[in-house]
């Protein structure tokens, strides 16, 4: 970035930029970042926003009645989305254009399915964008 452009930022956006290097910094370190919640915590955790739910939403995203009127109004939108929903669940995914991706089971979000490569386990700052090696190439 040029110093010219460093002068004429404000406060706000300066204490803004510096906060993402420090934090960039301390997540390629590995002191920050969010760690992997085992499967049995996430399915805690699941569990109770399905049973504080009902608080936290507008009547009608819990209401019984809410279904019925859905299949009554809108049927192609409701089957539409019964059919994402089986494919998330036979992890099968419609990702940037695409239709069906398998990223394999468990699921593998560093697995590029198209090309069949993975992405390198690496911190993402440290990936140099102008190597094809490391980053694949763009079609």
């Amino acid at each position: 970035m040029k110093l010219s452009r460093v002068l004429h930022m404000g406060m706000p956006e300066l204490a803004g930029r510096g906060r993402q290097e420090a934090l960039k910094w301390m997540e390629r370190i590995g002191v920050a970042g969010r760690a992997a919640s085992p499967p049995e915590e996430a399915a805690t955790v699941f569990a109770e926003f399905r049973h504080g739910g009902q608080a936290r939403f507008f009547e009608g995203a819990t209401n019984a009645e809410t279904l019925h009127l859905i299949a009554q109004h809108v049927p192609a939108h409701r089957d539409e989305t019964v059919a994402v929903a089986d494919a998330v669940c036979q992890r099968r995914f419609d990702l940037l254009g695409y239709r069906g991706l398998t990223f394999g089971d468990p699921v593998d979000w560093h697995l590029d399915p198209i090309a069949g490569r993975r992405a390198p386990r690496v911190h993402w700052s440290r990936l140099d964008p102008l190597d094809p090696a490391s980053v694949g190439t763009a079609r």
